[in-house]
C-alpha cells in the first residue's frame, strides 16, 4: 500500500523480548508508511486490549496534532482477536486491517534501521 500523505497508513508489528527484571515485554513497532516515522512503546506481556488502546490513542493524538481530521488506517500483524472490539471503540476515528505480511513489510525494516542507528 502506498501512502499519499502522513498518517494515512500505520503498519504495526510487535516483538516480544525477555528482560532481566520484568520477564517478557512487548515492543510495539508502529511505522507511518509515508514518512517512515516510528511510534514505539514497550509494555509488560501479555498484550491486553487496554495496553493496545493506550498505544493507539498515543499515535492518534500525535497524528491529529499535525493533521486535524485525519482518520488513519492501522495495518496490524497482531490483535486480530480484538478486531471487533477495536472497530467499535474507534468507530469514525480509525480503521483496522489485520494482515501480518503487509504490516511486517513496512514495520520490520524500519525497526531494523532504527536499531542499527542506536548501536
Amino acid at each position: 500500500m502506498r501512502a499519499a500523505f502522513p498518517g494515512e497508513y500505520i503498519h504495526m508489528s510487535t516483538v516480544e523480548l525477555p528482560t532481566v527484571k520484568d520477564g517478557k515485554v512487548i515492543m510495539f513497532l508502529s511505522v507511518d508508511a509515508y514518512s517512515r516515522y516510528c511510534f514505539s512503546n514497550v509494555v509488560l506481556s501479555p498484550l491486553t486490549f487496554e495496553k493496545l488502546t493506550d498505544h493507539l490513542n498515543t499515535i492518534i493524538a500525535e497524528l491529529l496534532k499535525r493533521h486535524p481530521g485525519l482518520v488513519p488506517t492501522f495495518i496490524m500483524a497482531y490483535g486480530e482477536d480484538m478486531q471487533f472490539k477495536l472497530g467499535l471503540h474507534y468507530k469514525g476515528r480509525a480503521h483496522f486491517q489485520f494482515n501480518k505480511t503487509l504490516a511486517d513489510e513496512v514495520a520490520l525494516p524500519a525497526a531494523k534501521d532504527l536499531l542499527q542507528h542506536i548501536k
